[in-house]
């Protein structure tokens, strides 16, 4: 292998080929068959955990099944986990159960019974049986001590069930009768961290980390003698047995690779005759705790806490991090994150810049996301400016003015993810009640630094995505869609209305890692009816113009600047290098990457209805860089581009992919 890449849960096929889940960071997370040969061949993207202790996946014949999680529509900290299966001979994927939490699923020999984990929200856990077919529940087994149930498997008869099941005092292996529900105890409880049992024969093969590193290890139901089964290097996890051949995940500096080998009980080697190396590291600690365990209840402090009234608005205010952030096609700012304990109140303190008007704003919100609706109270500062050109009286100046809003916002964030994509929705409504002052043009002398009025506005977000590897610059298949109107009302003195449309779909590039995305915009302002309106207020334009040019800089009338834009553009982004370098801890250069792009747009002028067509195309080349050890990446570049209206080239440097 070149780069990293992981073979998850390797399984065998009736046809004698394996079943494994490839993911790593240049392929998305998918089903893939192997022949003997080693030749690939790429089933079904898949959104099956990638688990190298407790599986992926569970295949019985040519039907596989996988628990799945899947996000609430509305509430972010809520999710479900459904159980998916998949028909290999038809290629069908069927979802068989609906908001439930199931975990690890495994499919009985005879293609019937699905046995799963279900841990409830009051943290109760069971062993649930379910029909192969409909996904409903036919039988749950007792768990009165409520121990957490890991990995059951079936025996080859179908009668009986293989687990762990872990305690306050650390792990035990159990097998429990189906018809009967009886428990039988293979491995006494431990701290062996012991994972994903099979049956094999008279024996049960597991993980365990018994002899210093993750191996495979078989007991002997029986008599209860261990075995180590494996003696990999760094680490073997996740056996699968057929015709005394033993697959599993072997971990390498590369990933997980799939490892074979064939099963000679004879050569196993009895857990007595190996030279466990145990390295207690905690000793020292307790050694800091005065050599006790402060764990033990008796050592437990017995300390009497007053229960008291919670306060959500009151508590909100713990900023717990930041984040950078795109308000509109233009803009990119800087957030501090604040939120309470159960996730109910937000506070929000950010500024951004914007690169079409080069101006700042500055915003503080405090968001209550408790009901289904989510409301927001914003207040907002601005330094706004627009050049004004108008040749009937020799002007051409630049505006400045300042800008205070008080807002109040409902919107309905919608999680529809499933799968392999991500699909997000949001309708929101909101009223501004803005004080614009310090304003010199267009505005009766009386209401020159002391104009208040309300605007409102509506907006639509639609965003689908597929999962992307680490290398991919994009997702593979995505598209986006964002449809706002702002206006004030017909009584309102000051008119104003800007309606906003931009979509995009992105596709697969022609090479691995790169990205076709295709876009189109529409902004139109004021009807035919207002262009003689006397108090007009200029909404800021949400959509990138076409690169290049400055929307300010062409030949508009100043008196009510475009009457509409369009715009179409083509991107084509590919990766050129990846130079893994850094300075020390200060900066680290993880890729260089290129885009070639094509811009076509259309302004309408408002007072004189002449018409401009502008194109540009050019490349942006960038750098995606991380500072101060920090998780986040920051792009640093330029961009070329070739302006037909002027005739002439233009270089601006990019941050954030912002020109400046």
């Amino acid at each position: 292998k070149k780069f990293r890449t992981h073979y998850n849960t390797p399984q065998f096929l009736p046809n004698g080929n394996i079943l494994t889940v490839k993911s790593g960071f240049n392929d998305i997370k998918a089903f893939y068959e192997i022949s003997p040969e080693g030749k690939e061949k790429k089933l079904a993207y898949t959104a099956a955990p990638a688990n190298s202790i407790n599986g992926s996946f569970s295949l019985t014949g040519n039907i596989v099944v996988w628990a799945e999680e899947i996000p609430d529509i509305r509430w972010g900290f809520k999710s479900y986990s459904d159980i998916k299966k998949l028909d290999l001979s038809t290629m069908k994927i069927t979802k068989l159960t609906d908001k439930k939490r199931y975990l690890s699923p495994t499919l009985s020999p005879d293609l019937k019974t699905i046995a799963v984990v279900e841990y409830s929200t009051e943290m109760k856990c069971k062993i649930i049986l379910l029909d192969a077919v409909s996904g409903k529940e036919i039988k749950s087994f007792d768990n009165p001590n409520n121990f957490y149930i890991r990995s059951p498997k079936w025996s080859a008869d179908g009668k009986k069930l293989v687990y762990t099941k872990a305690k306050y005092e650390g792990l035990s292996l159990e097998i429990i009768d189906i018809e009967s529900g009886k428990e039988t105890n293979i491995l006494p409880t431990s701290y062996e961290n012991i994972s994903y049992p099979i049956f094999y024969k008279n024996m049960i093969i597991y993980n365990s980390p018994e002899s210093g590193i993750d191996n495979i290890f078989a007991v002997d139901i029986k008599t209860g003698q261990k075995y180590r089964v494996t003696s990999s290097k760094f680490g073997a996890f996740n056996a699968c047995v057929s015709d005394d051949k033993l697959i599993y995940s072997e971990y390498t500096e590369k990933g997980y690779d799939i490892a074979k080998i064939n099963m000679d009980i004879s050569k196993f080697e009895k857990i007595e005759n190996i030279n466990i190396i145990k390295k207690e590291n905690y000793k020292h600690l307790v050694e800091q705790e005065q050599g006790k365990n402060y764990m033990l209840p008796e050592l437990l402090s017995d300390t009497s806490y007053i229960s008291k009234k919670y306060h959500g608005i009151k508590d909100a205010i713990k900023i717990y991090g930041w984040s950078i952030t795109s308000p509109d096609e233009q803009s990119r700012g800087l957030e501090f994150l604040s939120a309470n304990l159960l996730n109910t109140v937000y506070g929000i303190a950010g500024a951004s810049y914007n690169s079409t008007t080069e101006t700042f704003d500055s915003y503080l919100t405090a968001r209550f996301a408790k009901y289904f609706p989510v409301f927001d109270i914003s207040g907002a500062y601005s330094n706004l400016n627009k050049l004004y050109t108008d040749k009937a009286i020799a002007l051409n100046d630049t505006d400045y003015w300042k800008e205070k809003a008080l807002s109040l916002k409902m919107s309905i964030p919608l999680d529809l993810s499933e799968g392999i994509y991500t699909t997000k929705i949001n309708f929101s409504t909101a009223t501004s009640f803005k004080q614009v002052s310090e304003k010199t043009y267009y505005l009766p002398p009386d209401e020159i630094g002391n104009t208040v009025f309300n605007t409102y506005s509506h907006s639509l977000s639609f965003a689908r995505s597929r999962r992307k590897a680490y290398r991919d610059l994009h997702t593979g298949f995505g598209q986006n869609l964002y449809v706002n109107y702002k206006h004030t009302l017909p009584q309102s003195t000051w008119k104003a209305n800007l309606f906003t449309a931009v979509a995009s779909v992105t596709l697969p590039g022609i090479l691995p890692h790169c990205s076709l995305k295709i876009g189109g915009a529409y902004e139109k302002r004021m009807s035919v009816t207002q262009k003689n309106a006397t108090h007009y207020y200029y909404f800021p334009t949400y959509a990138n113009f076409v690169r290049g040019y400055n929307l300010n800089n062409i030949s508009y009338s100043s008196k009510f600047y475009f009457e509409y834009t369009s715009k179409f553009s083509a991107d084509y982004r590919f990766p050129i290098a990846y130079p893994e370098f850094n300075i020390g801890s200060f900066l680290y250069i993880n890729r260089i990457k290129a885009n070639v792009f094509y811009d076509f747009g259309t302004v309408k002028n408002l007072t004189s209805e002449e018409i401009y067509n502008l194109t540009s195309f050019g490349l942006e080349i960038s750098m995606q860089t991380y500072f101060l050890q920090k998780n986040f990446p920051l792009e640093l570049g330029i961009r070329m581009s070739y302006r037909d209206y002027y005739d002439s080239l233009k270089f601006e440097f990019l941050f954030l992919n912002i020109p400046f």
